[in-house]
């Protein structure tokens, strides 16, 4: 079984860094003031950091799902038969309901996991199911592999 793993931009990883990991990327949306922008596409972390220092507020939403709909395609056409996909949690984000419904849509198998948090947990987490895959794991041991560190991480956010 020829397994793809499936993140969002909120893991952290820029553009290059995720195919590189041999991850497929959704990205994120930023949104600020009316202009929409896809995470590490349109802009990087360092831009989006320097509008911060200038107050500029942004907003973020769930990947395009054009987006959505490209990865699964060329899931498809680079002939995976299985698809793990790690988003932001789903209480944070409309990632996870998008990758499930463009991926029943498009046919394609697939085991969502649920991070409850995002950023450093979520690479960790897509970048282990890629050398689990490796590895030549199963999807179902590589959900239960991944389910046991959700289970045993918190994750802490500390405000500036």
């Amino acid at each position: 079984m020829k397994i793809a793993i499936v993140t969002d931009s909120g893991c952290g990883l820029s553009a290059e860094e995720a195919k590189a990991a041999k991850l497929f990327m959704a990205p994120l949306q930023i949104i600020e003031d009316d202009r929409a922008m896809r995470d590490c596409y349109d802009i990087t972390t360092l831009q989006l950091y320097e509008d911060l220092k200038k107050g500029i507020m942004p907003k973020t939403s769930m990947p395009l799902g054009q987006d959505v709909e490209d990865i699964m395609d060329a899931i498809i056409q680079e002939g995976y038969d299985e698809v793990i996909a790690i988003p932001l949690a789903s209480g944070l984000s409309g990632t996870h309901q998008i990758i499930s419904m463009v991926a029943k849509q498009k046919k394609v198998a697939i085991k969502m996991i649920e991070i409850a948090s995002t950023c450093a947990i979520q690479r960790y987490l897509a970048e282990s199911a890629v050398r689990l895959v490796e590895e030549g794991k199963t999807s179902d041991e590589i959900v239960e592999i991944l389910s046991e560190v959700v289970k045993s991480n918190y994750t802490y956010i500390l405000p500036n």
